[in-house]
């Protein structure tokens, strides 16, 4: 998730997961990933003009998140992407990989989810909760 540091509004509220307005943008964000911020007090008429807002992202507790696009990769190419991109992921110091296979026959799936439980450093593995075609790994 992309954290912008920036005062928004929440439009929407589904589950555990927000629907939150910054600007033009929208997101939807999870309750770690917002915060909400006292009303900017400079005056009586920005008291009663200005309603209290959530900051989106917080650079202490956001999760470092990098993504990889299988897409059209065969196994053996997937095999070596995965390697490749878990190290520069570690490197990085991110936290959660994300792994865009698609659903297609199910085997680039399959080659990237077995690859990553090789891996030590590899601490879980699960689906993305809405799409079926992402697969979430925990460093």
């Amino acid at each position: 998730m992309i954290a912008l540091n920036r005062k928004g509004r929440i439009d929407e509220v589904v589950g555990d997961r927000y629907r939150v307005g910054v600007g033009a943008l929208t997101m939807v964000c999870r309750d770690d990933e917002i915060r909400p911020v006292e009303p900017e007090k400079t005056g009586r008429r920005a008291k009663r003009s200005r309603a209290a807002g959530f900051v989106v992202g917080d650079d202490a507790t956001r999760p470092v998140v990098r993504s990889l696009d299988l897409h059209g990769k065969t196994v053996e190419e997937t095999e070596a992407a995965v390697i490749a991109f878990v190290n520069d992921a570690l490197l990085d110091g991110a936290d959660t990989l994300e792994i865009v296979h698609g659903i297609g026959t199910g085997r680039v799936r399959r080659a990237a989810i077995a690859q990553l439980r090789q891996i030590d450093a590899v601490k879980s593995i699960r689906p993305h909760p809405t799409n079926r075609g992402i697969t979430i790994a925990h460093l």
